[in-house]
């Protein structure tokens, strides 16, 4: 059985663009994925014993968990609001890294 870890090489970062690629594949060695995109994760799925519903409903609890978690982090981290609006959007939930998702917010 696999199993992911919490996290993994979070490194937030200034992007010139919209477009985020990890070093990390998704995928097998025929397709090299290496977007930063859940709708392109999902589709992999299968690889990683997941089936379809089950990888979506873990990105849709992600992504709510990220919602409502929020605050409360960036108040742990003692995150300025200067801060909380820089991450916000762009390093997490980003409209690149939602594109494609049925359920983005």
């Amino acid at each position: 059985m696999l199993t992911l870890i919490p996290a993994f090489d979070i490194c937030p970062q200034v992007r010139n663009t919209g477009r985020a690629t990890q070093a990390m594949i998704i995928g097998d060695a025929n397709e090299r994925f290496k977007e930063s995109q859940v709708a392109g994760c999902v589709e992999r799925a299968h690889l990683y014993q997941l089936s379809k519903k089950e990888a979506t409903a873990i990105v849709d609890r992600q992504i709510d968990v990220i919602k409502r978690d929020w605050a409360e982090v960036c108040e742990q981290a003692e995150l300025t609001e200067t801060g909380r609006g820089y991450f916000w959007k762009r390093q997490f939930l980003n409209d690149y890294a939602l594109e494609g998702w049925p359920a983005a917010p």
